[in-house]
């Protein structure tokens, strides 16, 4: 095995386990379905050109990553317009395509605002 294939492995679930909330995930239009998959959110804000003279504004963005592995075992690949649900019942769009996996098997998504 190759370095990030080990790093994967050995960091993955731990990863997802310590700092990820697990979420099923459904394609558009409610199928395919991967349920429980680890996903850590990160929600920041972005600037905004208002213009010169007009000051900075700020728009809120949510975005997250998680590990391939979950994805793979059930033979399915994140899309955009695919949804997340957390176990609170709210539901996050994937507003782009993911992108990914990169070199350690981990997807990034965006979810807008």
């Amino acid at each position: 095995m190759s370095f990030d294939q080990d790093f994967e492995t050995a960091f993955g679930e731990a990863s997802g386990a310590t700092f990820g909330e697990p979420m099923d995930y459904a394609g558009p239009g409610g199928a395919p379905v991967v349920l429980a998959v680890p996903v850590i959110l990160d929600d920041t804000t972005e600037p905004l050109d208002a213009g010169s003279g007009f000051g900075a504004m700020r728009a809120p963005r949510r975005t997250g990553t998680a590990f391939r592995k979950p994805f793979l075992a059930a033979g399915v690949e994140p899309v955009k317009g695919g949804t997340f649900t957390r176990s609170s019942g709210a539901v996050l769009t994937l507003s782009e395509a993911p992108t990914g996996p990169d070199s350690v098997g981990q997807y990034s998504f965006d979810f807008g605002a």
